[in-house]
């Protein structure tokens, strides 16, 4: 068995997570790109496809667990996990504004016709972002073999004086 923190170790982080970032995209584009009236089993293929990829982006948390003093990885999973709900948060929000925009959609009844050209236009925005995000990854996430496992700072005493961690 395969595990993405092991071929992290053997290609890289930056190389695993953009892999992983572009399979997202990749999913998101092909189930925008459906038709309006197609079956469970179609959407199942671009659905793996977006959970195997988003499976590829374990690295990033060893990537930025590794960045920081080992005294200080709790604050930095922390915020890392704040960031990804914020950035979530964010992303669904713009997402379904672009899905809904021109569109009154009631809170029961009936969809409107042009709602599906929306959520399409939705999905085709998270890809183009997502795959932004694989761009980001590869130029700022470690790319050298191995590289995520060694602490990029090493734990140093806090000065006198200040609070300590």
């Amino acid at each position: 068995m395969v595990s993405v923190n092991g071929t992290s170790s053997l290609i890289g982080a930056a190389r695993v997570v953009m892999a992983g970032l572009i399979l997202v995209a990749a999913g998101l584009a092909a189930v925008a790109l459906v038709s309006r009236h197609v079956s469970f089993a179609a959407l199942l293929l671009p659905m793996a496809v977006i959970g195997l990829g988003s499976a590829l982006t374990v690295p990033l948390t060893s990537s930025v667990l590794a960045a920081v003093p080992a005294s200080r990885t709790g604050v930095a999973g922390g915020l890392l996990g704040v960031a990804r709900e914020a950035s979530g948060l964010v992303g669904i929000s713009v997402i379904g504004l672009i899905v809904s925009a021109g569109h009154a959609v009631a809170p029961h009844g009936p969809v409107p016709a042009g709602f599906a050209g929306g959520y399409a236009a939705g999905l085709l925005a998270a890809a183009g972002l997502v795959a932004l995000g694989a761009v980001i990854a590869r130029l700022t996430l470690p790319g050298q073999p191995g590289v995520a496992d060694q602490p990029a700072v090493a734990d140093q005493p806090a000065p006198a004086g200040s609070p300590a961690g």
